[in-house]
């Protein structure tokens, strides 16, 4: 992705995928970033705006695309002028999670199936043992990987959900924009599909704090086996890439580490 100006105008991102499964996934998001332009979501949060889709070149083999620049820093970069317990932030990301989740069921995106991130949730546990199991001991340096096993058993007796609804299936800190402590922005609509609503209860622990997510909870309002499946479901996405960042001193690894805390010091 270049960061651009047109003609002294405003300021763009050319989007060059590298892969081939990249540029299709870009094609799929694309797609629904111009559908969902003619929803609701756009009058409570930013999000790209498609402004130009290009056709494959000698030069370059895929689509490429032109896409608005939105003003800010994403919630990990912005993390030290954040509040992470302010009522205000929880309230404010209970306003985006809803918003997402009224979006309907026309939307061109797929349906979870078993196993993915957003269905049930015992496949997501077994996985995440699987994990534990293969990397043995070395992971208790990272995180305390029998309080992990504890709260992985604790999730084989939650509820499956019953109902599913449209879902940006990542709302973690790097997607999410910010400008004075105040969400503004979703990036990276390439995992939205239909799934558990439990899976956008991320922010709870991504970005909150306990007073923060209590608001959060508050307004949103899940059940109580909705809630738990949302921490178990992003108690399992932060050690997959606590195991696969921190070692490779990627910035994933901090940003999900700090997730996985607040997580196990949540319950």
């Amino acid at each position: 992705m270049w960061r651009g100006k047109v003609d002294g105008g405003d300021d763009i991102v050319v989007r060059l995928s590298r892969r081939p499964g990249a540029a299709e996934g870009a094609d799929r998001e694309h797609q629904l970033l111009q559908q969902l332009e003619a929803t609701p979501l756009t009058s409570i949060v930013n999000i790209p705006q498609l402004l130009h889709v290009g056709s494959p070149h000698e030069r370059y083999p895929h689509r490429w695309s032109v896409l608005a620049w939105l003003d800010g820093r994403d919630a990990w970069t912005a993390r030290h002028e954040i509040d992470h317990d302010s009522p205000r932030l929880g309230a404010r990301l209970a306003e985006v999670v809803t918003a997402i989740g009224g979006l309907g069921h026309g939307l061109p995106v797929p349906k979870r199936a078993v196993g993915d991130e957003g269905v049930p949730i015992r496949p997501r546990i077994d996985l995440l043992l699987e994990q534990l199991d293969r990397v043995g001991p070395s992971a208790g340096h990272l995180f305390d990987v029998e309080r992990v096993r504890q709260l992985a058993a604790e999730a084989y007796e939650f509820d499956d959900p019953t109902t599913t609804c449209f879902i940006h299936d990542d709302l973690i800190p790097g997607n999410l924009l910010v400008q004075e402590g105040y969400i503004t922005g979703v990036l990276d609509w390439g995992n939205a599909g239909y799934g558990d609503p439990a899976r956008d209860l991320a922010p709870a622990w991504s970005i909150l704090g306990p007073k923060g997510r209590q608001v959060f909870r508050e307004i949103l309002a899940p059940d109580e086996a909705s809630w738990a499946r949302g921490g178990a479901l992003e108690l399992c996405h932060a050690v997959d890439a606590v195991l696969y960042f921190l070692p490779r001193r990627h910035a994933g690894g901090d940003v999900m580490a700090a997730t996985l805390n607040r997580i196990l010091a949540d319950t």
